[in-house]
């Protein structure tokens, strides 16, 4: 198993990439610690968030300028249940927290004027056995977000998505946090996505040939 790698931003604004070698037992650790943020707003002025990535040397925060991705992350917004994400990826080591909107209301947005009642929202996080190559990364999404992670956010397909580390509205607000072991360590399995970057890298490839023959025969 290659070594796992993140990167931290300071807060939401902040573009400078602080790249740190980690493991799955530090990272397990820190995700079931939330901070108390009381609004979106301060959360956003304060909070520092982290991006599952390596960032190419001397680089700001891009998409082009990520390398190579270390852990699948899925936010599940939509009510889906944490049992339920749970025992979708029961077969790899896992890590998994309730979000700041978890059992929220969610204010209006143009999809849903009404705004939305309390309902789950959390986020599941598996270390890759083998990082995957950032140019295919976007690919790779689409395809987990069609198998076990159709219910996951559609939008977290970039390389360089970043994510809040656990923030909670209140010291009364609730917050969950578990760490998924199906062998009894931290060590194993891992979710292994080489088989799917190879697809990805093809995929690509095959449809470049396609818009270059298209292109030639006009």
């Amino acid at each position: 198993m290659s070594a796992l790698h993140l990167t931290m931003f300071r807060r939401l604004s902040a573009t400078e990439p602080m790249g740190r070698d980690v493991t799955v037992q530090a990272i397990a650790k820190r995700l079931g610690q939330a901070a108390v943020c009381a609004s979106r707003q301060e959360r956003e002025r304060t909070v520092p968030l982290w991006s599952p990535v390596r960032y190419r040397e001397g680089t700001r925060r891009a998409s082009r300028n990520v390398a190579e991705v270390h852990w699948l992350v899925l936010d599940y917004d939509d009510g889906t249940p944490a049992a339920v994400a749970r025992d979708r990826w029961s077969g790899w080591v896992h890590i998994g927290h309730t979000s700041y909107s978890h059992l929220q209301g969610r204010p209006p947005t143009r999809r849903h004027p009404d705004g939305r009642p309390p309902a789950p929202a959390l986020r599941v996080v598996l270390p890759l056995r083998e990082p995957v190559p950032a140019d295919v990364w976007s690919e790779v999404m689409r395809g987990i977000l069609g198998g076990l992670g159709q219910d996951a956010d559609s939008k977290c397909i970039d390389p360089a998505r970043m994510f809040y580390v656990p923030v909670i509205a209140s010291e009364r607000a609730p917050f969950e946090h578990w760490v998924h072991t199906p062998a009894g360590g931290l060590d194993g399995p891992w979710l292994c996505l080489a088989d799917e970057a190879a697809a990805a890298r093809q995929a690509i490839i095959d449809r470049e040939r396609e818009r270059e023959a298209v292109s030639y025969t006009h």
